[in-house]
């Protein structure tokens, strides 16, 4: 590969990871087999870790509330054994140890043989939302 060719490349790619470290959202990507793999710099700060902590942290559902959690390892078995796109709304838990509601969408990419090769998650937060919705659920 020449020089100019590579230089593009890199040049290329720091625009794609500061575009993804700026966009207001918690996104992921994951291997085939839910290893992780990359998240952004606004999902690293709201976790309070580093990529290397969070590719190291063993457990599958780790940051999702307890509450939710049965509920999410649901959603991606299901969409892991069909491949299908998913989406819910789950709490996780931020660095200080609060929850915030957050819509995940989980969406697979595949390879030429249809096999999915990563999984890209957007998580949105939605945390005004829900609990607006709550307060109005409490006041009727």
């Amino acid at each position: 590969m020449n020089e100019e060719l590579s230089k593009a490349l890199r040049e290329s790619e720091a625009e794609l990871r500061q575009t993804l470290d700026f966009t207001p959202q918690l996104i992921a990507v994951y291997g085939p087999k839910r290893e992780r793999l990359y998240v952004n710099r606004i999902g690293l700060d709201y976790l309070g870790l580093s990529l290397q902590e969070w590719r190291q942290t063993p457990e599958r559902g780790a940051f999702v509330h307890p509450d939710d959690r049965a509920r999410e390892l649901d959603c991606f078995d299901r969409a892991h054994s069909t491949g299908s796109a998913y989406e819910l709304e789950l709490r996780m838990r931020g660095g200080d140890g609060t929850h915030r509601w957050f819509l995940a969408r989980s969406n697979p990419v595949r390879d030429d043989q249809g096999q999915v090769m990563r999984w890209y998650v957007a998580c949105t937060d939605i945390d005004d939302r829900k609990t607006a919705e709550e307060r109005l659920q409490q006041e009727n």
